[in-house]
């Protein structure tokens, strides 16, 4: 076995890994143990017994972590999540290690050895298939813009209804388009609550139920304030699906593959969008000479119902979370190993297979046991839990605050009022062009995930953002009332979509959903997702209200939220591509962050 210290490789007799393990369990004291037993050899160099602490030995990851005594300098922080490191092989080899020696000390196969011996077919298949979910989101990002500003809607449900000017007032319209936001984060919340009762895949069932349900309020609604309370339950549905989405993902998915499938999400809200604005363009052609027979809010709002309806069937084909089911009670080690065997497309009874349920099986029995201590009260605590919950559920919070301040609704949901003050004949074929770029630049950020580290995409999507929103606002103050002008208005505002879609768009939720261990995931999880559904209330309410005062300079002040989200980022979102939760614990317990100012 070999563990890193610093930057170089030290090997370890095998006997020491299960002695340790065993000393840990009864309470020995490890440094004395290791006086007899802990031979390392590097490079033909020897370290000094003095200078090396022993950490636990990690349950979830096998690996034992060791720092220095001595400050921990910036190239050694770096390497801490370098804590158990494998060579990659184009075959599993035999060891002599029996499978019950591995379980006892925490090992599992190495994904990445496992690579050639397993498929990630199937498990592509299940994360579109829960994927599917995000539609329900996309679509109506790409439909309720429009919906509220469609003749036949504003007639039947204005706050004017004189004869020439029926109309919203921007408070009303404001509160059309954010209450929506608001269902979301109580349905982000409830998630806490559903989720450790009937499980992921469950949940996702019922916010498919519960959005079609609300676009049924708003097919039977009279007036404004039921239609409010439609997007509320519509909302809840959604908020559900944001948050149960990428942890069911997080849960099937292997560690060094989890942003590439979680990403995936990603993909199907933007084709939701496209699938929105296309069908507000037709139904605004179709429907345009026959305001009075509702039909043209009426048919988007119908299409979205079977949105909902498609995202109960699919559930049904998913695997459920081998966390969740294993959580329940080791009765249910065989369910979750075959959910495991499904994605992996191995048998339940390979050895792959069995440790890696094991290990997660090890892992939350080990929650179970302590769950009335003290000390495990505290662990689930985001307060007081260590090491630092309550920096990382902040960190989660702002991030998903920050990604609704960039100002993207600002295009998605307003667009078509953006561009006919400018000219454009018909305003309506704006949103497709961003649902096009969306979707292109989407499948992009798949591959730039998978190759790149998050923090990089996101520092460089944020210069670039703000660089673009500058452009679109400076041109809609100095050149909007020309054709000319207003082409360079859309195309800037391409580029920004294109720009969000494959750095903040994705990456947000992948962060959030890898920087939480098991113990407060759900809880953590639920609370990011409200706050963001929060702030896209607070920025669907004003900007009506801002546009009204100050027109597109509104622009100015997403940039210089922008900017501040750079800062963020440095100081306080630390690097989780390819990063165990244990070895994101090290990085918390070495106080790399958040980072020294001076």
């Amino acid at each position: 076995m070999y563990i890193y210290i610093g930057k170089k490789k030290i090997h370890i007799h095998l006997s020491l890994c299960i002695n340790i393990a065993i000393i840990e369990n009864r309470n020995v004291d490890l440094h004395i143990f290791l006086l007899f037993n802990f031979i390392v050899t590097m490079n033909n160099n020897m370290y000094s017994l003095k200078e090396i602490q022993p950490l636990p030995l990690n349950i979830e990851t096998g690996s034992t972590r060791m720092t220095h005594t001595h400050e921990i300098e910036e190239t050694e922080k770096k390497s801490i999540i370098n804590c158990f490191s494998r060579k990659k092989k184009k075959k599993v080899e035999a060891t002599s290690i029996n499978n019950e020696e591995k379980y006892r000390i925490g090992q599992v196969p190495n994904e990445e050895t496992c690579e050639t011996t397993h498929s990630y077919i199937a498990l592509t298949f299940y994360s579109v298939g829960i994927s599917l979910a995000g539609l329900v989101f996309g679509y109506d990002i790409g439909t309720i813009g429009a919906i509220i500003d469609m003749p036949a809607f504003v007639s039947k449900f204005g706050d004017k209804l004189d004869s020439t000017t029926p109309e919203f007032y921007p408070i009303t319209k404001g509160i059309l388009l954010g209450v929506g936001s608001l269902g979301g984060c109580i349905g982000g919340l409830l998630t806490k609550a559903m989720v450790p009762v009937f499980g992921p895949r469950t949940t996702l069932f019922l916010s498919g139920l519960t959005s079609s349900l609300g676009d049924i309020i708003i097919l039977l609604s009279k007036n404004w304030l039921q239609v409010a309370v439609g997007r509320a339950v519509y909302g809840i549905g959604c908020g559900i699906i944001c948050v149960v989405c990428p942890m069911l993902i997080s849960d099937l998915s292997p560690t060094n593959k989890r942003g590439l499938f979680i990403s995936i999400i990603q993909l199907h809200v933007t084709i939701g969008i496209i699938i929105g604005a296309l069908t507000m363009f037709i139904s605004d052609i179709q429907f345009s000479s026959n305001v009075s027979s509702h039909w043209q809010y009426s048919y988007p709002v119908l299409q979205g119902i079977l949105f909902g309806i498609m995202t109960c069937a699919v559930i049904f084909f998913i695997p459920e979370s081998p966390t969740w089911l294993l959580s329940k009670g080791r009765q249910n080690f065989d369910k979750a190993a075959k959910s495991l065997a499904r994605c992996s497309q191995l048998a339940v009874s390979s050895t792959i297979v069995q440790a890696q349920t094991e290990n997660i099986a090890v892992l939350m029995a080990s929650v179970e046991d302590d769950q009335d201590s003290l000390l495990e009260k505290l662990n689930k605590s985001l307060l007081r839990g260590q090491p630092k919950y309550l920096l990382r559920t902040i960190t989660g919070i702002v991030l998903s605050c920050l990604q609704q301040f960039t100002g993207i609704n600002y295009f998605f949901f307003f667009s078509v009022v953006i561009f006919k003050t400018v000219g454009v004949n018909n305003p309506y074929i704006v949103p497709i062009f961003f649902g096009s770029v969306n979707v292109i630049f989407s499948l992009l950020s798949v591959l730039l995930i998978a190759r790149f580290q998050r923090l990089t995409l996101l520092k460089l999507g944020s210069f670039f953002l703000a660089l673009t929103m500058c452009v679109f606002t400076t041109l809609g103050l100095t050149f909007s009332e020309s054709n000319t002008g207003a082409i360079m208005m859309i195309m800037a505002s391409c580029i920004f979509v294109a720009i969000f879609a494959t750095t903040w768009g994705p990456l947000v939720s992948i962060i959030i959903s890898e920087l939480y261990p098991h113990s407060i995931k759900v809880k953590a999880m639920a609370i990011c997702g409200c706050a963001g559904w929060i702030s896209t209330f607070l920025v669907s309410f004003m900007i009506p209200i801002l546009t009204k005062v100050i027109g597109f300079a509104l622009g100015y002040i997403f940039c210089v939220l922008i900017v501040l989200g750079i800062a963020f980022i440095y100081y306080f979102v630390p690097e989780t591509r390819h990063v165990e939760n244990s070895a994101l614990d090290a990085i918390y317990e070495a106080n790399i962050y958040p980072r020294k100012l001076f």
